[in-house]
């Protein structure tokens, strides 16, 4: 009977990663040789601190030589690694030099393999990072070297729904996503309420709120048939119900927040067209109570181009285009050595949240301010406080007639001239169907000629 025990385990087992393996998808990193599947335990060290051991299998000399492993750690977002170990074991244990690592902090490693032929060492590529997060193991990232993980979500024997997954046949799969990413559960982000944990409470989320004050989000109820607003050009979309697995797998991709390697949009009725997606990112913390911040190193707009095609052409804003020496608080895109030599790029995530927003279109700012975080307004007459003059408002600089400030009742905001996306009009204004359709060429700044306004709001005569 025990031996008949032991036999049905191993085959549960068996079956539960097969069908695990077989849902994986493809790795960003899937094509590079690394050391991409560790396993990471945390354990509490001191007060409010953690030790992270990372394990992983050994990989077996190319050329006769001794391997040797190199573990790199980031505490920027992945921004810059510096070298934390280089180990003949296949595990490692890092406790910060003895001082433990900070709770609710995160902490990004990269390992890769280096054999040693005749005192010559080559060095592999780097595997996909590994995120950690303590105190708290990432369930999502960790199942294939803990494999005790893998019941959080599956039952071999008693799962009623498709995959062996813990839920009723009639719960969809972002509702099961839901019982650890809403409200105070175990896991470290509320996607509804669009907040991440820190140690004295919680702070916004990086990727916005679905719930709660949201006025414009992603939809994921499964249901709701919606198709992509900039659809044109090869990823025209069909209208599309999305899900939370829709952008993101439940298991390690490689990519940053596991977003998918492929995106499936339908492009034309029975006909999915997968657009590959690889992004390279993280969430840098200063302090265990600081909250997150964005590090995009490359590749955001992959994702967002799959569904929304039409944004990333046209003279829109310039999307992976470098922005010199422009200032601004939004994140930007690019690597330290982007920073320093001004070559720092736009993403859709410069200006958008990617789950949902208490403004319009999912912008981080509302209206003008949104504007404001790149465009400083001084530099187009800055509005100030309001008096008896004829235009509204007074600055002792320099006055912008246009009065984007509702201070004399008639609010014009940057967007009634202007638009973001998908425009071949200079200076982004209006197209031909609305209020501005002539810009003087002849004219420089400072000089425009009435043709430039000879539009539905200052007609000719």
């Amino acid at each position: 009977t025990a031996k008949r025990c032991l036999i049905l385990l191993f085959l549960g087992m068996f079956i539960c990663l097969a069908i695990i393996s077989l849902d994986r998808p493809a790795s960003a990193a899937d094509d590079t040789v690394g050391i991409s599947d560790v396993s990471v335990q945390i354990a509490a060290f001191q007060t409010n601190t953690s030790q992270i051991t990372l394990t992983w299998g050994a990989v077996p000399p190319a050329n006769g030589g001794t391997v040797s492993y190199e573990i790199d750690k980031s505490t920027d977002g992945g921004l810059t690694f510096v070298q934390a170990a280089d180990v003949s074991t296949t595990t490692w244990t890092d406790d910060n030099g003895g001082n433990g690592v900070e709770n609710y902090t995160n902490v990004i490693y990269r390992l890769r393999s280096i054999e040693t032929v005749n005192g010559t060492p080559t060095p592999e590529p780097f595997g996909y990072p590994v995120n950690v997060y303590p105190p708290d193991t990432n369930t999502h990232d960790n199942y294939m070297n803990n494999t005790n993980l893998c019941n959080t979500c599956h039952s071999t024997h008693t799962a009623q729904a498709s995959g062996l997954m813990t839920i009723s046949d009639q719960t969809t799969v972002s509702e099961f996503c839901l019982t650890c990413h809403e409200g105070a559960t175990n896991s470290k982000y509320d996607v509804i309420n669009g907040s991440t944990k820190t140690s004295n409470g919680v702070c916004p989320s990086l990727g916005g709120v679905f719930g709660g004050t949201a006025v414009s989000a992603h939809k994921f109820d499964q249901t709701t048939l919606e198709a992509a607003p900039g659809l044109g050009g090869v990823n025209a979309s069909q209208p599309m119900a999305l899900g939370c697995t829709s952008c993101h797998s439940a298991h390690a991709t490689g990519n940053y927040r596991m977003l998918n390697a492929q995106i499936e949009v339908p492009t034309a009725p029975d006909n999915l067209t997968l657009d590959p997606v690889s992004v390279v990112a993280g969430a840098a913390t200063t302090s265990s109570s600081s909250g997150e911040t964005s590090v995009y190193l490359s590749g955001a707009e992959t994702l967002c181009q799959s569904c929304h095609g039409d944004y990333t052409t046209g003279t829109s804003h310039p999307v992976v285009a470098s922005l010199g020496s422009l200032t601004t608080t939004l994140p930007l895109e690019g690597t330290a050595e982007d920073k320093a030599n001004h070559t720092l790029k736009l993403t859709c995530i410069t200006c958008h949240y990617s789950h949902g927003s208490p403004n319009d279109n999912l912008t981080v700012k509302p209206g003008n301010e949104l504007c404001w975080q790149c465009h400083a307004p001084a530099q187009y007459g800055e509005p100030a406080t309001p008096d008896n003059t004829s235009s509204g408002f007074s600055n002792s600089d320099q006055l912008n007639l246009h009065n984007f400030s509702e201070a004399g009742g008639h609010l014009v905001n940057c967007s009634t001239c202007h638009i973001t996306h998908g425009n071949n009009v200079d200076g982004l204004l209006v197209g031909p169907n609305d209020s501005i359709n002539a810009v003087d060429g002849a004219a420089g700044p400072g000089n425009w000629q009435y043709t430039s306004c000879t539009t539905k709001c200052h007609h000719q005569d």
